[in-house]
């Protein structure tokens, strides 16, 4: 091989070393679905798989409706939902637009208090990941500016845009939020997880959550009001 070809190949070989591990998010772990499903105390099957930051995961949202004790999780009604903010600072979970058949498609959405509660949301043997395990998963998947296209579930038979691909095999469903508002937002716009627990940059009433938007590449963090509903997935513990 003479050299201007042999210079072009390193250099290839460097630009495609380059948009895996810093474009794509590559990771020594590759992704593997499992063949049979978690089953939970309710009957519940949720697809799990060990993705690219070497965890297992929930690859549907979590839909549970009783605390690991057994415990009720109360159902509140978007017309009540405006009553909750300042005033119970209690548990409570809701289906997008109380419309139950979206219930097995979209899971439950939780409040703060939900996934804050001691009585533990996550089934057994599982949890809700902290702010640090999620952001593994982001960065296995190509940092924060392009991992939200990998978390999405690819087409538009759920999303507004077909942006996403889930190389990521997390599927995300943009199955919206229930804020203090009158209405629901419209499905097919947003993904919104809960992390596990409070931090040092939000405060007393706020938790970390991440999400991504039909709208934009990225994977993004922030402080979420307890008082909101928002999805949850759960990640098996080690």
């Amino acid at each position: 091989m003479n050299q201007p070809n042999l210079r072009y190949c390193i250099v290839k070989m460097i630009v495609c070393v380059y948009v895996c591990f810093f474009t794509l998010g590559c990771d020594k772990d590759s992704v593997n679905i499992y063949k049979d499903p978690f089953v939970d105390s309710e009957g519940n099957e949720y697809p799990i798989g060990k993705l690219c930051d070497g965890r297992i995961w929930m690859l549907k949202n979590l839909q549970i409706s009783t605390f690991r004790n057994g415990d009720t999780i109360p159902y509140v009604f978007l017309e009540d939902w405006e009553g909750l903010p300042n005033f119970s600072h209690s548990p409570a979970c809701c289906i997008y637009a109380d419309s139950l058949e979206l219930k097995n498609e979209y899971g439950l959405l939780y409040n703060g208090y939900t996934v804050l509660d001691a009585r533990g949301l996550a089934p057994l043997g599982w949890h809700i990941p902290t702010l640090e395990e999620w952001q593994r998963l982001i960065d296995c998947n190509g940092g924060n500016e392009i991992a939200g296209d990998r978390l999405k579930e690819a087409g538009t038979a759920h999303w507004k845009s077909d942006a996403g691909n889930n190389m990521s095999g997390f599927n995300a469903l943009p199955g919206s939020r229930r804020l203090p508002v009158p209405v629901d937002e419209s499905l097919g716009e947003v993904a919104v997880f809960w992390t596990a627990a409070p931090n040092e940059e939000c405060f007393d009433f706020l938790t970390p959550y991440y999400g991504t938007h039909y709208a934009g590449p990225d994977a993004y963090s922030n402080c979420g009001n307890n008082d909101f509903g928002f999805s949850v997935r759960c990640i098996k513990d080690e």
